[in-house]
Order: structure tokens, then sequence, then C-alpha cells
């Protein structure tokens, strides 16, 4: 014959008993704040590392290139390169900025090669004036 063990109660915990409902919503507010925190955190530390949005292989060939078109072989320090191309795509970052504008100012929601001439142009007559 077979006799039942039921598992003898641990009458020190029971979470009901030791903590109020109030207790247990601002348990779960703090849960939520880590949470909220460490999601922000993340997003912080994704916005540090810069990516750049060509691949530097193929910008260090093309400054290479661009170099090499001069007749010297000259050498190009890591941290130049980085820094010419953050400027080259600030730089078409802001004229893409500019030539969706002249899209928008047309009415228009596909960006065509006139906008990008027409924000070249616009650019070049601000260039003069100042």
């Amino acid at each position: 014959m077979r006799v039942k063990n039921t598992p003898t109660k641990n009458s020190s915990f029971n979470p009901i008993l030791l903590t109020s409902r109030s207790t247990l919503f601002s348990l779960f507010l703090q849960s939520q704040e880590k949470r909220r925190l460490k999601v922000y955190k993340h997003s912080i530390r994704k916005l540090k590392e810069k990516q750049l949005l060509i691949p530097l292989k193929s910008f260090q060939r093309i400054v290479k290139d661009i170099i090499g078109a001069h007749g010297q072989n000259f050498r190009i320090q890591y941290e130049a390169l980085l820094a010419i191309q953050t400027a080259a795509e600030d730089y078409f970052i802001s004229l893409m900025k500019d030539a969706d504008f002249c899209t928008k100012h047309g009415k228009r929601t596909t960006l065509i090669p006139k906008d990008i001439k027409l924000a070249l142009k616009i650019r070049d007559n601000n260039d003069s004036l100042s």
C-alpha cells in the first residue's frame, strides 16, 4: 500500500501575506522602471557608437583612388579616414534633406534627380552670397 506524502508548507514565506497590495504594485513599478532604464541605456549605447552608412573598405578604396590620381603614394591614418568619411556622410545626408524639401515643395513623394540638382543650385547661391 502506497502512502501519500504531502510536502510540508513553509509558513515563513507567503508573498501574499508578507506584502500588501500597494507593496506588490510598487515592486511591479520598480521592475518596469528598471526595464525602461535598461532600454534607455541600450539606446544611448547604440547612439554613441558611430555607425557609418558607407562601408569603410569601399570608402577607403575611393579615397585611395582619389589620392593616387595625384601621382604620389600617400598614406592615410585611420582617424583621418574616419573624419573624411564622417564629413562626407554628413554632407550627403544634409543634401538629401534639402532635396527632400524640394520634393515636398513640388508636392511629390518621390525624389527625382532634378530635386538634387535644385538643392545643389540653392546651396551654391547661398555660398556665393555669404
